[in-house]
């Protein structure tokens, strides 16, 4: 969950400050006894250090630099080490940097050289000292070790190394605690996976192929200790440590190859028959997933889904002879109907199934209305499931026009005024969905299955009135995707209405498809339409009031919408059309969201204001751009609301530009009239005297930084660390007194 350092932040002592503090921070971390109020520093601190090594070099370049730039550190390793009585977080720590730097061959010979290595991946040396209980020091010797094994030598110093380091890693897979059991698993599959890679390359050095020898012998022991550990864990006491190892077998078969996947299953096929024989096959459920989990013809796959669904939806003529039992519990089910479902919307990824597109199909539409049938089994996901698979097997049918629809058309009908709201919402979601597909040059799903547009919009429009938010924002939604089929069907009132909504609804869901729908609607629209056109008459009225209306809302995401339409505006205005883009409306837009109290909203104004800025007014060495013609718009500044926070930017810069001269009566208010009077009179002001005024550039570099750019630093962090040690607590707190920390 800790966001990790961005990349500019690479190591730079002279120019961060860190030189001076990060060996005082050490010094403080190696002190006897000594542990910090906050934890998460310790993990920002490492966070630091992995994120140097993603900083534009690779690792080998950061460990070198790092040892090279920070001899204190090895220093600071080995003391922390050899110091059982530290704080188990700051040993944890410690281990993980230590891994970090033996991630490259340079960092790991110099801690192999002062031992630190083999005292680390001793674990009789943490259990002696009592430290192997904590689960920290667990975790930090697993994720140490991960980090370590980036190269040869060190998958060398870990299969080399015998029993006391890899037993204890197999023992983790059932550690009580699960994040250690997660780190384990993860750990010992790349052991695995790097011992595959490194003996699949053909070796020309003798020590690397010393090293892969070792390394194969080494996993496959592994694997006959993890068979072992299947095969003795036949009690009911040790379901879950068998549970754990098959979980690792699973992500095992998935990953690795020849010849080492032949061994791993020749090592535990015995194991997991007995588990079988044993009645504990569900515990091979994990293993299911293996890609390579029974070869099975297309036909019969397609068959075999279809006919379970069959028989969930009541259809008891596809129960085969003598599973009568079997029909009665599956009827109905809706996990079962969810996954046949998801089987069907699965086999679309792969082209060899597109020959059943039409079957499956016309299946899906039959099912869709015999489902319906049975209203005692209707459960309104599995519709919506059953919905989205059609809707997907309709993107790769090409006989479309063929498909067996029958009476879908009614029953859709007749579930758009469903009492439950879930299920009016996910069939006008689907209507939508149908109008979007298309089917050869002019016709659309919609047409082909349910009629065309006559039988379609109504349901929209009266849709429109529903009493919950998602439905109508569902058929807003829909009204879109047939936006060119509506004009003919009263799109005077339904224009109305989509004003009313955005001006009225108490939901955002409904009022951000609003103002998406406009600009469905004006990206479709044709260039070259009249402006005295209905069609264009009508869509630039409704622009200017969604500008408006928009722009004012309460829901950040809606002001966002209303500026990514005010970017199609802007762009037909820099082709030359500025008078038909209702440009009043697209300037009083961008300025109140300049000074939105919402970052992405101001952000996107600022942004879209520049390149008005560039496109329409003057350069500074006085060249004319293209549509200088704005040059003359003028419009009126308030002293209320976001105009008057407009006129407070533009104040600001001329009393600092004009303080010792008279400056003319205008925007900044300096020529001795009342300010509480002022802000009651409204001026006038060109549209690029403002856009030069208001110092866009600054202000987007400011609304682009995040809200923790001054404290979010290594230099902060190290400070508070520093701050939250014993010399810099106070001397008159309480004992057990929390000491407070800034960390980001």
């Amino acid at each position: 969950g800790r966001p990790p350092y961005p990349p500019y932040l690479a190591f730079n002592a002279a120019a961060d400050g860190c030189s001076s503090l990060l060996p005082q921070v050490c010094e403080l971390l190696a002190a006897s006894g000594c542990s910090l109020p906050d934890d998460t520093s310790l993990e920002k601190l490492l966070d630091w250090f992995t994120a140097l090594t993603k900083a534009g070099w690779f690792i080998s370049t950061f460990s070198e630099s790092l040892l090279e730039t920070c001899p204190y550190l090895l220093e600071f390793i080995s003391t922390v080490i050899h110091n059982t009585a530290a704080d188990p977080s700051i040993l944890s720590f410690t281990i993980r940097l230590t891994g970090l730097i033996a991630a490259t061959e340079d960092g790991f010979q110099a801690l192999q050289e002062s031992s630190v290595l083999d005292l680390i991946g001793n674990v009789q040396h943490w259990q002696e000292a009592g430290l192997w209980e904590d689960p920290c020091i667990r975790i930090g010797w697993v994720q140490g070790f991960r980090a370590m094994l980036q190269h040869p030598k060190a998958l060398g110093f870990f299969s080399q190394a015998g029993e006391h380091k890899r037993t204890p890693l197999l023992q983790l897979q059932t550690d009580s605690s699960l994040f250690v059991v997660s780190a384990a698993n993860q750990m010992l599959l790349h052991v695995l996976l790097l011992c595959q890679n490194v003996s699949s390359v053909e070796c020309k050095v003798k020590h690397k192929k010393e090293v892969d020898n070792e390394g194969t012998q080494s996993s496959i022991s592994d694997l006959e200790r993890l068979a072992v550990t299947v095969e003795k864990s036949q009690d009911l006491s040790d379901l879950h440590q068998t549970l754990q190892s098959l979980k690792l077998l699973a992500l095992l078969l998935d990953r690795v190859r020849p010849p080492l996947r032949g061994t791993l299953l020749h090592t535990v096929s015995d194991s997991l028959e007995e588990l079988v024989a044993a009645d504990h096959s569900q515990l091979t459920v994990p293993l299911m997933d293996d890609p390579e989990c029974v070869p099975c013809p297309p036909p019969v796959i397609v068959a075999a889904v279809v006919s379970s669904l069959r028989l969930c939806s009541g259809d008891s003529s596809s129960s085969p002879a003598g599973c009568s039992e079997a029909f009665r519990n599956i009827v109905g089910n809706k996990k079962v109907q969810k996954c046949g479902l998801e089987a069907l919307i699965g086999l679309t990824n792969s082209s060899v199934f597109f020959q059943f597109s039409l079957c499956i199909c016309s299946f899906l539409c039959l099912f869709i209305q015999h489902f319906f049938l049975f209203h005692f089994f209707f459960f309104f996901q599995v519709l919506h499931k059953s919905y989205q698979t059609l809707v997907k097997w309709m993107t790769v049918c090409t006989d479309l026009e063929r498909v067996s629809h029958a009476d879908l058309l009614r029953v859709v009908t007749k579930r758009v005024c469903d009492m439950r709201w879930e299920v009016r919402d996910s069939t006008l979601e689907f209507l939508g969905h149908l109008a979007g597909v298309q089917v050869g040059q002019t016709c659309s799903a919609s047409e082909a299955l349910l009629g065309g547009s006559s039988c379609t919009i109504p349901l929209l429009r009266e849709a429109l009135h529903d009493p919950e938010s998602y439905v109508r924002a569902s058929a807003v939604c829909a009204l879109a995707q047939t936006l060119t089929r509506s004009w003919q069907q009263g799109a005077t009132e339904i224009v109305g209405r989509l004003l009313e909504i955005l001006s009225e609804d108490t939901e955002g869901f409904s009022r951000r498809a609003v103002v998406r729908y406009f600009i469905v609607w004006y990206s479709s629209h044709s260039p070259s339409s009249s402006p005295s056109s209905s069609s264009s008459s009508l869509l630039m009225r409704s622009v200017r009031s969604v500008l408006s209306r928009g722009s004012a809302d309460l829901d950040w995401e809606v002001k966002v919408h209303t500026l990514q339409l005010a970017e199609l505006l802007l762009a037909k205005a820099f082709s030359g059309r500025w008078g038909q883009t209702g440009s009043l409306g697209i300037i009083t837009a961008l300025l109140s969201s300049l000074v939105d109290c919402d970052r992405p909203v101001g952000v996107k104004a600022c942004q879209l204001l520049i390149a008005l800025r560039d496109a329409v007014c003057l350069s500074p060495q006085g060249e004319v751009k293209a549509a200088a013609a704005v040059e003359d718009v003028t419009f009126e500044l308030s002293g209320r609301g976001w105009a008057r926070e407009i006129r407070k930017l533009l104040a600001v810069k001329n009393q600092a530009e004009e303080a010792d001269a008279t400056a003319p009566r205008g925007l900044n208010g300096v020529d001795g009239t009342d300010p509480a009077a002022e802000e009651e009179m409204s001026v006038s002001a060109s549209v690029c005297e403002v856009l030069r005024g208001l110092h866009l550039d600054e202000r987007l570099e400011i609304l682009t930084q995040s809200s923790d750019h001054v404290q979010n630093s290594p230099l902060s962090l190290l400070q508070d660390i520093l701050t939250a040690g014993p010399s810099h607590r106070r001397t008159d707190s309480q004992p057990g007194e929390e000491v407070i920390v800034d960390c980001y």
